[in-house]
């Protein structure tokens, strides 16, 4: 019984994360998600009670791995240099988008207009990539000053991985973009 339900669980947020990144989670209810996964309305309200649940699950592994990510990088940060800071970070970026896409879709949505039950995790990587950022400006390496610098990613990351990564030559395009954006 308890395999099933981890199925259906799985099944639901396969569904509702493809449908709420696509389309956005305003304009998707919880009952066409319940339809297409052949469930009833009361299973699904059994596995997750509202809307909100369910994109605090979406997004949550996302947000975890990169805090994660982020205080490994602040660790090593001193021993290294700003070129090779930087490697690091596009290399965070971009694993996440290979593992995460439809969530981080979804997370630019979201996030910006209200974290929720998410605000302490996203503000703990909000404080992280501060601090990230921090490094390249006592380098005086930022090209902008370190609070744009940190909205300007916070506005284009997502984009920029989005169009750039399926290019042929898109890894290297986009270390080449977000090196040319941030760093002088």
């Amino acid at each position: 019984v308890e395999k099933r339900r981890q199925r259906i669980r799985k099944h639901i947020l396969e569904i509702a994360t493809k449908r709420f990144a696509l389309e956005g989670p305003d304009k998707v209810r919880l009952e066409e998600i319940a339809d297409e996964a052949d469930i009833s309305r009361a299973t699904l309200y059994s596995h997750f009670p509202s809307k909100d649940a369910i994109i605090y699950e979406i997004i949550k592994p996302v947000l975890e791995e990169l805090i994660e990510e982020y205080e490994k990088l602040l660790k090593e940060i001193d021993s290294l240099k700003s070129e090779q800071t930087l490697n690091r970070l596009t290399d965070i970026f971009i694993h996440l988008w290979e593992h995460y896409q439809l969530s981080l879709l979804l997370a630019q949505k979201v996030l910006d207009m209200d974290p929720g039950e998410l605000k302490p995790l996203y503000e703990k990587m909000l404080e992280l990539k501060l601090k990230i950022l921090s490094k390249f400006e006592e380098e005086k390496k930022l090209k902008l000053p370190k609070e744009i610098a940190f909205q300007v990613i916070l506005n284009t990351l997502i984009p920029m991985l989005r169009f750039i990564l399926p290019h042929p030559d898109g890894k290297k395009l986009f270390k080449a973009s977000f090196k040319g954006l941030l760093l002088s």
